[in-house]
């Protein structure tokens, strides 16, 4: 038998050529190491030596990426980059001319930054016949009666219209990502709901934003001004509408220019609640159509972008000096703002000078052609917003249009809160602590824990033995330690939101196995545990809750469960010691937006933060000077790729 095999293998090796068996493996490979280098998992000098080695061994399919390792180490990246571009050719990128800060001359400049427009990005593809191939289910799935999007105007003009055709969903998603110690880059995305292809639009290092004041806002305004302009023709052709903003609260108030939890007059950017009310004194008046203030409308962003803008008409050049001449930048009145009333132009001091699409670029207004309408931001200086959002002027895109993300609203917000407060009162317990008394009181924590962790990993196991689906999907903690469950203060849990799925399920099971240890504590205590056990199971319930519906669709009466489980787990979690942070607040409005934007599991973005991670890979591998560029050609190689394989 040896013999025979030995002898096959001869009578290959002695053969003209390489098998199809091995051609077909060095294609294999090939697409294996392509794949890695544009993760970013290996570089480029990696590959070109790899390839070298397996060539010289009579390996196949690498050989024209192969270079010595002298030559890899210099050339690797350039090298592999043109022969794979050969197959995967350079997308077709835009070029907008942004305001950037320069480090090394610590200086404003104006470059050209890289943008895959979301009309390109559909073309090449979404309008193919394999990404469309799910649309009927999809459609059900995600669209059949969802309110948001039977009441978009682009949808009803389509069908006024009498058009057959679908218009496409499309979603927009930003964040800010850290790749590195010192280096982080804020990313925009579009999405296809209905093919759940997801797309990297453009991308800003931190470093390169521009520092006039503006937080960064000069830099970003003409890039999502190009985005509106391409998303304008893409809903006048009435083929696709933007229907969802996904993101989470912090990035999404830096870019509509909304104020954050700390302001004293408007912590919240979605009703008219002070600082001194955002507290739990009115949970018990919550309904599902009142969240207990006034909600801050589109109509009211509307208003309010009125009184806070002033356009004004530069028609003389005394005038556009004399204006130049009283402009400087601060980072008070974040941006160019004017130094001394100008009476004889309408004029007065610390307005600012807005970018706008006339003027992208507030720096070169003294190098604009007369006539030009400029725009002037004259809000006081602690108005609820701080610019214009470009994007409000799309069709049927206002503040009600941000889906809010219950990844961050609940699985980060009071869910892990509730965990770590139900954790220290294990600890303090003294049901998991070893009845030993000459142990100091920081040890005896510590071995409290050790067991609450034996126990953890015990449910882990039973889990993974009992529930298909958790052994498919169920994500665990690998470790539990004192840094991790946080301080008695804040209750801040150092996890993963979706490791916080499987820690509710263990302290609800941990609460219901040791009932009758923890009902002998003290009275004080013994309440206590009463009300977590009673609050894990509203949790447990309002999860159990969102899972039940496979279609985005909400019923009323889905709506007015989740609130009423959630309001129940709000209150007994105060009632235990729990603290209470403006996420507590923000899942009330989440919950009453549920009815008109269906069920938030269907739009949050644990999607997104797996896209996120995938891109810091890449961007940690690319080189400063054409960092963009890269990126954006490795995602379009793992697109196309990913296209190819739906195909097949």
């Amino acid at each position: 038998m040896r013999k025979r095999a030995f002898a096959q293998v001869q009578q290959e090796d002695e053969g003209s050529g390489p098998t199809p068996d091995q051609v077909l493996a060095g294609q294999q490979l090939r697409m294996f190491l392509l794949d890695r280098f544009c993760t970013g998992s290996l570089p480029g000098s990696d590959v070109a030596e790899l390839c070298h080695y397996v060539t010289r061994a009579g390996g196949t399919g690498v050989a024209t990426w192969a270079l010595n390792p002298e030559q890899a180490a210099r050339h690797g990246f350039e090298h592999i980059k043109l022969h794979a571009g050969k197959e995967y050719p350079e997308p077709d990128l835009d070029y907008v001319t942004v305001p950037l800060f320069e480090k090394r001359q610590s200086r404003r400049v104006a470059e050209k930054v890289p943008i895959m427009l979301p009309s390109t990005l559909f073309r090449k593809f979404v309008e193919v016949p394999s990404a469309q191939s799910k649309d009927e289910i999809n459609f059900r799935k995600m669209l059949q009666k969802l309110p948001c999007y039977d009441n978009h105007p682009v949808v009803q003009r389509a069908r006024a219209a009498g058009n057959t055709e679908l218009v496409r969903p499309i979603a927009l998603y930003w964040d800010g990502v850290r790749y590195s110690v010192h280096d982080s880059f804020t990313g925009f995305y579009v999405t296809d709901i209905l093919s759940e292809q997801k797309f990297v639009s453009f991308l800003l290092r931190s470093e390169d934003m521009c520092r006039c004041g503006c937080h960064g806002w000069c830099t970003i305004f003409p890039l999502l001004d190009a985005w509106v302009q391409d998303l304008e023709k893409l809903q006048a052709s009435l083929k696709y509408c933007v229907l969802d903003i996904q993101c989470d609260w912090p990035a999404y108030l830096e870019i509509i220019g909304g104020r954050f939890w700390n302001h004293n007059s408007h912590p919240c950017a979605l009703c008219r609640i002070s600082q001194d009310d955002m507290t739990a004194d009115n949970v018990h008046s919550i309904t599902l159509d009142n969240v207990g203030h006034l909600v801050y409308s589109s109509e009211d962003y509307n208003n309010d972008i009125g009184m806070f803008t002033r356009e004004i008409l530069v028609d003389t050049a005394e005038m556009l000096r004399t204006i130049a001449r009283n402009l400087e930048y601060s980072r008070l009145d974040r941006g160019r703002h004017l130094t001394a009333d100008l009476p004889r132009y309408g004029l007065r001091k610390n307005w600012r000078l807005e970018p706008s699409r006339r003027l992208p670029d507030v720096s070169q207004l003294e190098y604009q052609e007369l006539p030009l309408r400029v725009i002037f931001w004259i809000a006081p200086r602690d108005a609820r917003l701080t610019h214009m959002c470009p994007l409000f002027s799309l069709q049927g895109v206002t503040q009600d249009s941000w889906s809010i993300d219950i990844m961050h609203a609940w699985h980060l917000g009071p869910m892990q809160q509730f965990i770590s407060l139900a954790m220290h009162s294990f600890i303090a317990s003294g049901v998991f602590s070893p009845r030993s008394v000459n142990i100091e009181a920081s040890e005896l924590r510590e071995l409290a824990l050790l067991a609450i962790k034996a126990e953890l990993f015990q449910f882990y196991k039973n889990l993974r033995s009992t529930d298909q689906r958790w052994r498919e999907k169920g994500s665990e903690v690998w470790n539990l330690t004192m840094g991790m469950i946080g301080n008695e203060d804040t209750y801040n849990l150092s996890a993963k939101a979706a490791e916080s799925h499987g820690l509710l399920r263990f302290v609800l099971w941990l609460l219901h196995k040791y009932a009758d240890e923890f009902a002998k504590q003290p009275d004080e205590l013994a309440r206590k545990f009463a009300l977590l056990t009673a609050c894990a199971e509203a949790a447990h319930a309002m999860d159990e809750l969102l899972e039940l519906e496979f279609r985005r669709q909400f019923t009323r009466q889905h709506c007015q469960a989740l609130l009423q489980l959630y309001l129940r787990f709000l209150t007994l979690y105060l009632k235990a010691g729990g603290v209470w942070r403006p996420k507590c607040h923000l899942l009330v409005h989440m919950i009453q937006r549920a009815l008109h934007r269906g069920n938030p599991r269907l739009y949050s973005t644990y999607r997104d933060e797996s896209l996120n991670g995938v891109i810091a890979k890449i961007a940690r591998s690319a080189h400063r000077s054409t960092w963009s560029n890269v990126i954006h050609w490795k995602c379009n190689f793992l697109q196309q790729k990913k296209l190819e394989c739906s195909s097949e």
